[in-house]
């Protein structure tokens, strides 16, 4: 065998060394893990994850913030079960509603449970990367699944720009002129070997850990591209959050006055406002950020409960100088400001 062959050979038995110990290594520390999504139902077509998991979720190379959680029988991120026989408190939302990134009595469910003096009170149906037809598309199921005494919607930025992006198992906006509001993309059918690879520890070590993804490496991550459309809403973008706004509490069997609204805050925007206000840019009003102005404001007059997060977020902020998340490390909300939202929810809802 020629030497360039033979190094070549010596340099990938190498590598695939390395490569089987890293992963060796990684299954024994506490990086991301057990976040697997469960088969589609007639009853349940949307995204959800295995039934009975562990979940676990960290922060950064070195394994930060580290939380345990684990799914019911239904898939949905809560140590208990969602009764049939009394009504909860539907808690919908993207992976700020998850709540992966804190112990699940540190979450929002867990801080609403507490304030609401009961320990299963909130049906946690928050699931990663959702947006607002996905929470649409939940609160259908939902409401026909289980009974609900009221409902609190958590909506994070890009929360309606991202609801064009057509992730498997995840409801979209419909962009087909057929009167529907929303579709389901189908999940797919994955291949013994894309099986596999999901249950390897270092593509999640990679990719969450590292936060090392091709839009990275190029500068396309989603915020990336939606901070560019700074030009206003359109006729249809508004339409459509006039459309949502009127089928959100329907489909879950309740009026406007039994849903609470919570809308988050650029929290690194306050940042730079309290602590450099002559250096802070003015940002960029994009699409997403004025549609759902547009949404907030239609919500309150159609009699809505709603929880704008900006001044609280900023009063707490000017305080005490504590920061509300994980930044730069992780953008999800820390306790302080999951409990300044929970009291402000729970005086709405009673």
């Amino acid at each position: 065998m020629p030497l360039f062959a033979t190094r070549l050979v010596g340099f990938g038995l190498s590598l695939l060394a390395l490569v089987v110990a890293g992963e060796l290594a990684l299954r024994a520390l506490p990086h991301l893990k057990g976040m697997r999504w469960s088969a589609p139902t007639q009853e349940v077509p949307h995204a959800r994850l295995l039934p009975n998991a562990t979940l676990t979720y960290s922060q950064g190379w070195d394994f930060r913030e580290i939380s345990t959680n684990r799914t019911n029988s239904a898939g949905y991120v809560a140590p208990y079960e969602f009764r049939t026989d009394r009504a909860g408190v539907a808690l919908l939302g993207d992976s700020f509603a998850e709540g992966l990134s804190l112990p699940f009595e540190h979450s929002m469910a867990g801080a609403l449970n507490k304030r609401l003096g009961q320990p299963d009170a909130v049906y946690n149906f928050g699931m990663s990367s959702a947006s607002l037809p996905h929470h649409l598309g939940v609160a259908r199921v939902a409401g026909q699944q289980y009974p609900l005494r009221a409902a609190v919607i958590l909506v994070s930025g890009n929360d309606y720009i991202e609801g064009f992006y057509r992730s498997p198992g995840m409801y979209h906006w419909n962009e087909r002129s057929n009167g529907e509001l929303i579709e389901l993309s189908p999940q797919e059918q994955r291949s013994g070997l894309t099986l596999l690879l999901r249950d390897l520890s270092l593509l999640p070590y990679i990719r969450h850990h590292l936060k090392a993804s091709l839009d990275r490496l190029f500068g396309q991550t989603s915020e990336a591209k939606e901070a560019l459309r700074c030009d206003p809403p359109v006729a249809m973008d508004l339409q459509r959050a006039d459309q949502w706004l009127s089928q959100i509490a329907p489909a879950m069997k309740l009026t406007p006055a039994q849903v609470v609204l919570v809308f988050d805050a650029d929290r690194d925007a306050i940042y730079r406002s309290v602590d450099a206000p002559k250096l802070a840019p003015a940002g960029c009003q994009s699409i997403d950020k004025q549609t759902l102005a547009y949404l907030r404001g239609k919500a309150e007059a159609a009699g809505f409960k709603v929880v704008n997060g900006a001044p609280l977020f900023e009063a707490a902020y000017r305080a005490d100088r504590a920061q509300l998340d994980y930044s730069p490390l992780d953008r999800h909300w820390n306790p302080k400001a999951v409990n300044l939202l929970a009291d402000e929810i729970v005086r709405r809802l009673r």
